[in-house]
């Protein structure tokens, strides 16, 4: 019998280990809980005090902004309109000027911005009112129009004699006729600082005006003026007198209620919101009982759930810890914490199958390894792909990793630094979650294989750090990390290589070390062409190589924010062969500058492009302007009668009879001299003229085609899109732009 129950004893220790286990999370849970509801309490009714008194904030300040727009609006209205000044200056009644006025009037009160009632003008030397329908004397105004049975007709008029320029009077009401309740209105009065001879009162709609700005769970609120009197007491339920208020805090509680007051500090005025302690104190209450009811369902729910994964998982596990002793009889394994056994157990059998894994995965990697170079290499060499059993059927991408030395680091460093950096991406890659196989393609490209069919952010998000790292070198070096598109078939890597290269080609036009992803290209098209190259033909064939920078060095810095690095490289590619292609026109010698087109490929940010168009167009302008002062008497007349003639009507024949020659041989002397016509030389001329007068937005474009020569418009624009490619119009616009990018 003892035995039996020994043993019953046992076989159930296991179980009630468990299940004490389980009821000491259950006891720390229940104390956290309890203590984080006290501290909840606390927090919430100390965050709704916060929220009211974050309203009445609000209230103020919408009050005070809508009492200096207000008065900005009346006072704006005594200084600026016209008709007001010669109503209130006049010594006689101006119908006219009072017409005027109640328009006014009427305009102003429906601007539902203002909340306004009425606008009513007092002239006391004319005796006469006048509000937004009618002017009438101001005895019946007030006593007939406006009645008010607080204060009588002479209480505003009183108003004028008193030392203030801008008063709040209390909330009170107005009526059309004794027999009307009247609304209730706020006076606002406006007085002239240096004159008492007219006021100004503004009827305020009081329930608008507290509908609009007042924020708050009821529409309670005080607004004292600064000797502490009320000037509004919207109450829906009316408390009694206010309770002294304390300026050093900003709530007092007195009573049933809560008190939250703000001083304005535009008016003075002081705004209090009125909210009943039920409103505070009964949300706490209710979402505390509702939290411990949950709490007490929780713990139930606890106990039970304790109860049965106790008795569910002891009898397994009691199964298990025993086949493990009947293994290790002979050992010391099966003695101790069956626990302790069965995880002792578990560790050496994962052990045994990371060791089986790892040896596994070393040698599919080699494998893999050798596949990928083969087809990598039959890539390049344009060969069909050869399919391996390993590769069919899974998804991949290519992450390329593009190194770009700085100028005067890429002989020294080019060798070394590369081995060093693929085994340091090598080491960072295997050290993420990301199946991957790492190749040094070239000298300066490193590319990676990613299987999985992950989402492109979340292939970029193990790359960040490695991107850091590498921009840590940016004195040396950057990189451009480009992450190519999901694909499924092995016999895509073509696609897959091609697409990588066409990322990095259109990265941003920066030495910053970037990742760039599917997407990045742009879409947009190249910029046009076209007004740059006529600006170099124009300036170059003047010698002009300064202006020619200016213009290009605009336009690199417009393009920066849109377009890649490969558009650059082919704008500088298309500006050089233009510039090689004017020297060749002019029979120059291109020897000097014929090393320059290699550099291009080594640029990488604007500042080296501009670097690279002074170093062009410098020499180009050089050598030109070395041709132009081998002195040719007939182009120099031509040249020097343009430049003091140019405004003038100027004809072929005219020139040619001042050089006693024909007009034929002028025009096939000119021509073979300069490489243009007369014709074209002439108008080429007078619209680089134009392109400077252009400049000044002074000017219109009608009469710099005058100041240029030209009899009529519609030929300046002709000659003028002829030469440079875009309109007058456009070119100012672009230009005056250009400067104002520059100057900010």
């Amino acid at each position: 019998m003892k035995q039996r129950l020994g043993k019953a004893i046992g076989n159930r220790r296991l179980m009630l280990r468990l299940f004490m286990n389980f009821m000491a999370v259950i006891v720390l849970f229940v104390g956290f809980s309890l203590a984080s509801l006290w501290m909840f309490k606390k927090s919430v009714h100390e965050e709704i005090v916060k929220y009211n008194y974050a309203n009445l904030n609000v209230t103020t300040r919408s009050f005070e902004q809508y009492f200096q727009t207000l008065t900005s609006v009346l006072m704006d209205l005594q200084l600026n309109n016209e008709a007001f000044r010669k109503f209130t200056e006049s010594t006689k009644l101006d119908y006219v000027m009072a017409a005027k006025l109640i328009e006014t009037f009427n305009a102003t009160t429906n601007n539902a911005q203002l909340y306004l009632q009425d606008l009513i003008l007092y002239d006391k030397e004319l005796s006469f009112a006048l509000d937004k329908v009618r002017g009438s004397g101001a005895e019946a105004m007030f006593s007939k129009h406006h009645i008010n049975v607080e204060h009588s007709p002479g209480y505003w008029l009183e108003q004028l004699e008193q030392p203030f320029a801008i008063k709040l009077h209390p909330v009170t009401s107005f009526a059309e006729s004794h027999a009307d309740k009247g609304t209730d209105v706020f006076p606002f009065m406006v007085k002239n600082r240096w004159s008492s001879e007219y006021f100004i009162l503004a009827l305020i709609d009081t329930d608008r005006l507290i509908g609009q700005l007042h924020q708050s769970i009821n529409k309670n609120l005080y607004i004292l003026d600064e000797q502490g009197n009320a000037l509004l007491a919207y109450d829906s339920n009316p408390s009694g007198q206010l309770p002294s208020l304390d300026f050093e805090r900003n709530w007092i509680k007195s009573g049933d209620n809560y008190y939250f007051y703000k001083k304005g500090s535009a008016t003075g005025l002081t705004y209090v919101n009125v909210v009943p302690d039920t409103s505070v104190s009964q949300p706490v209450e209710r979402l505390i009982i509702l939290l411990v009811v949950l709490l007490v369902l929780a713990t139930a729910i606890g106990i039970i759930a304790s109860i049965y994964f106790s008795v569910r998982y002891s009898n397994p596990v009691r199964k298990i810890v025993e086949t493990i002793r009947k293994e290790t009889a002979h050992s010391h394994d099966g003695r101790g914490n069956e626990f302790e056994l069965i995880q002792r157990n578990i560790s050496r059998m994962m052990q045994v199958n990371r060791d089986a894994l790892q040896d596994l995965e070393e040698k599919s990697d080699q494998l893999r390894y050798y596949s990928f170079m083969n087809n990598l290499k039959r890539i390049r060499d344009n060969l069909p792909y050869v399919h391996g059993d390993e590769e069919v059927g899974r998804p991949y991408r290519f992450v390329l990793f593009e190194l770009k030395f700085r100028q005067g680091f890429q002989e020294e460093l080019h060798k070394d630094a590369s081995y060093y950096i693929r085994e340091y991406i090598h080491q960072a890659i295997r050290t993420t979650d990301m199946e991957t196989l790492i190749f040094q393609i070239e000298g300066d490209q490193i590319l990676a294989v990613v299987y999985g069919n992950e989402p492109e952010e979340k292939v970029m998000e193990p790359l960040q750090p490695i991107c850091s790292v590498l921009a840590e070198d940016r004195t040396y070096c950057f990189f451009t990390i480009a992450v190519g598109s999901l694909f499924e078939q092995a016999d895509e890597m073509k696609d897959a290589y091609r697409e990588v290269q066409q990322l990095s080609r259109h990265r941003p036009f920066d030495d910053e070390t970037r990742i760039v992803g599917p997407g990045g290209e742009p879409d947009m098209p190249f910029l046009p062409y076209g007004s740059i190259e006529q600006e170099i033909d124009v300036n170059l064939h003047e010698g002009n190589d300064a202006h020619v920078i200016q213009s290009l060095k605009r336009l690199t810095v417009q393009m920066a924010k849109k377009y890649s690095r490969a558009h650059f490289h082919e704008f500088a590619k298309e500006v050089t062969a233009k510039v090689f292609r004017k020297l060749h026109a002019q029979h120059l010698d291109t020897v000097c500058v014929s090393g320059l087109p290699e550099v291009i490929g080594h640029i990488h940010t604007v500042e080296e492009l501009h670097d690279y168009f002074d170093t062009l167009l410098s020499e180009a302008g050089r050598l030109i302007r070395l041709k132009k002062e081998e002195h040719d008497p007939i182009v120099y007349f031509v040249s020097d009668y343009m430049e003091e003639h140019f405004k003038e009507e100027i004809s072929l024949e005219g020139v040619a009879e001042k050089l006693n020659i024909t007009g034929g041989y002028l025009s096939t002397y000119f021509k073979e001299k300069t490489g243009i016509n007369f014709v074209d030389y002439v108008n080429e001329f007078r619209v680089k003229k134009a392109m400077d007068m252009l400049l000044k937005a002074d000017l219109r474009i009608q009469d710099i085609a005058q100041e240029a020569g030209y009899l009529s418009l519609s030929s300046f624009n002709r000659a003028f899109k002829k030469f440079s490619g875009v309109t007058p119009s456009e070119y100012r616009r672009n230009n005056l732009n250009a400067g104002a990018t520059d100057s900010a």
